[in-house]
């Protein structure tokens, strides 16, 4: 039976899925053309393109036939296009402007951001940036000359004022504040208005309106005007590739203005002789009904063929086919979000985890970090879960947020955060995760609970112990998480770890040493050879977690800038003071002489200390890889690496200078 379908099968994959203009043995211009009408835009080119035309054509989408203005398509976010005056376009936010009229501060969830690829190059002016904190986190002093606007519930938010600072509109934090962000504070950024008045109200500062720019990279340039190929984005390694015909005609291909990549050809009337030429309308015509005519004739196939398939379980569903190549490369499957799951992920319905939150009320709030808001809620099942609410429905977060989804349904582990499902992001992209009662780690360190003293050596010890082993999974599974740090360890009622947050996590591919990719992370636990070389592997994880370890012996917070300026990075103050042979004022001396044994509690947090300055080092090729830092925190744990107990073995004995930094009586002597 399966072999009586073959020939049809063919024959329906040469219709649906070889271009028109090849199919039909046409020019290249017929699928994509040089430049096309778009309402009140006139004539408009690449990189633009119609979203009614061919997919592919372009790296941004205008809906020419939207009222009254065009709207340009951005991910899930859509723009009325006001002007257009090459290569700037005056955009408007009708969301934002709703906000602003209204005084509403569900502004506050609006971020006006393009996401950089490969290919293209955003800019959007004029922005001001604006730091919204909860308002509970007393954070005033670390926004010293900044102007406070405290109408909005639950948060403050922090700005500049360009007309009365005397700066650029675009702040950009007087040098501490946008690169060492205080904990619960977000980044957010908006059009500014053009105020004549100076007048300092918030929402008179703001504007729905603003100039996006837009230039492309070297690489694309060359590709589309030189190669006449397509700029695509490879999304595992992030980096580009241009697609070009091997048939030497291009046909299958979207066609290109012949013009060079320093003066694009504007207009059809530009266009020299080489150019393609649009073909006449009784050609068109032709085509129109032969298509039709073909379409009518497979559908009633398809319709026999869908049964066959949907018994058998091999349906693909192809519905959104044409959008999972975003402008920015970030490939996204919308046709598993018709299925019941997503990955293995359940999926659960908007008004289900409305109702759970009780309408995502600001008293179930339980975190609130860059990209959203944590509630607590309870399922109809009586199960009680996180959800993760996004702020926004730019690419970046839906990417994030398949992301996520992807990598954690996939991971079972004791030490790992549980995800029960998802949403679709359609509409709203919310995750829905076991509820872990005992807040983070940071919290317990320095944060809201630090008071209560909870967190013992032992519990301190065994935080760092099941750490490790979570990590040390991830990367056997190939996955660098990215972003560990205090606040993504959870922690249950029985303070056992749930490592949570995978939004920024990698597959790192089994035959590859790393990833060259931009850095991301949180400051203070970014891998400094990932920042300055953007090479990103399983060591930048290691980094990360030596940071942690220092926090666990110090109860410091990994960048604090009220701390004095050499003390503001907490890795390089403890590299500092391990060089120095002091451990004075970096271990937390509260911790000591804590049960039975103070002095085998020095003993550990020493042969911690040792473990973390290993983890620290600058190159990652001097670091350990986790599974031997798991196995060296197993030893100090279980009591079997003390002073003058086994030496390390030759594959993880630290450099000679390390060890006689560390292991000399000084460091015991600075806790007595």
């Amino acid at each position: 039976m399966t072999i009586s379908f073959l020939p049809t099968l063919f024959f329906i994959y040469q219709v649906l899925f070889i271009p028109p203009s090849k199919a039909l043995n046409s020019t290249e211009s017929d699928y994509c053309p040089e430049s096309f009408s778009c309402g009140s835009l006139n004539s408009t080119w690449f990189p633009l393109s119609r979203s009614s035309g061919p997919a592919g054509c372009g790296l941004l989408t205008v809906d020419c036939d939207a009222k009254p203005n065009p709207k340009l398509e951005f991910g899930s976010e859509l723009y009325d296009v006001l002007g257009m005056d090459y290569p700037f376009l005056k955009l408007s936010d009708m969301y934002l402007s709703t906000s602003l009229k209204e005084r509403e501060c569900s502004f506050l969830y609006r971020n006006i951001t393009f996401m950089n690829s490969p290919s293209i190059v955003y800019r959007v002016s004029p922005i001001i940036i604006l730091y919204r904190c909860r308002k509970k986190m007393k954070v005033d002093h670390q926004f010293q000359g900044y102007e406070k606007y405290d109408g909005c519930e639950g948060f403050s938010v922090f700005y500049r004022n360009p007309y009365t600072s005397g700066g650029s509109s675009q702040d950009q934090g007087g040098g501490s504040t946008s690169s060492i962000l205080p904990h619960h504070c977000s980044v957010i950024q908006l059009p500014v208005a053009y105020n004549e008045k100076n007048d300092s109200d918030l929402f008179h500062l703001l504007s729905s309106e603003f100039f996006m720019s837009w230039s492309l990279t070297e690489s694309c340039n060359e590709c589309h005007y030189g190669l006449k190929g397509q700029c695509l984005t490879d999304m595992k390694t992030n980096t580009f590739n241009c697609s070009v015909s091997s048939d030497g005609d291009n046909n299958d291909l979207p066609a290109s203005a012949s013009a060079s990549p320093s003066e694009p050809s504007h207009s059809p009337s530009r266009s020299n002789s080489s150019s393609p030429v649009l073909k006449s309308p009784s050609s068109a015509l032709l085509k129109l009904v032969i298509l039709t005519v073909s379409v009518g004739f497979i559908f009633t196939i398809m319709a026999g063929l869908t049964v066959y398939f949907l018994k058998t379980h091999t349906i693909c569903l192809w519905r959104n086919l044409s959008r999972n190549l975003s402008s920015n490369g970030c490939i996204i499957d919308r046709s598993r979000e018709l299925q019941s799951n997503y990955f293995g992920a359940p999926m659960f319905s908007y008004l289900e985890l409305e109702e759970a939150t009780d309408n995502f009320h600001v008293s179930r709030e339980l975190g609130d970090g860059a990209f959203g808001t944590v509630y607590y809620g309870k399922l109809r099942d009586g199960r009680e879960v996180a959800v993760k609410r996004l702020y926004d429905l730019n690419r970046k977060n839906i990417c994030l947020f398949f992301n996520e989804v992807e990598i954690l349904s996939r991971l079972r582990h004791p030490n790992l955060i549980t995800l029960y499902g998802c949403t679709s992001s359609h509409s709203h992209a919310l995750l829905v995760y076991q509820f872990v009662p005992n807040g983070t780690v940071s919290d317990h360190l320095h944060g809201e609970r630090a008071k209560e003293r909870l967190l013992t050596w032992p519990i301190r010890m065994r935080i760092a112990l099941e750490t490790a082993g979570a990590l040390s999974y991830l990367h056997a599974s190939h996955t660098i998480h990215r972003d560990v740090k205090t606040t993504n360890i959870l922690l249950d009622g029985d303070f056992r770890v749930k490592l949570a947050d995978f939004g920024l996590s990698r597959l790192l591919p089994g035959d590859v040493t790393h990833i060259s990719t931009a850095p991301q992370g949180t400051p203070g636990y970014v891998d400094p050879e990932y920042h300055e070389c953007y090479r990103l592997n399983e060591r930048s994880d290691v980094y990360s977690f030596g940071v942690v370890l220092i926090e666990l012996i110090s109860s410091m917070p990994a960048v604090d800038i009220s701390r004095q300026k050499h003390e503001v990075n907490l890795a390089s103050f403890a590299m500092t003071k391990m060089l120095s042979h002091d451990l004075r004022g970096l271990v937390d001396p509260s911790l000591v002489g804590i049960g039975n044994d103070g002095s085998k509690v020095i003993e550990m947090m020493i042969a911690v200390a040792e473990l973390a300055f290993r983890c620290l080092q600058a190159e990652n090729e001097m670091r350990p890889s986790m599974d031997e830092v798991l196995e060296k925190l197993e030893e100090i744990y279980h009591g079997g690496e003390f002073r003058g107990g086994k030496e390390y073995d030759s594959c993880s004995r630290p450099s000679s200078e390390a060890a006689v930094i560390l292991m000399d009586k000084t460091m015991s002597d600075s806790f007595r």
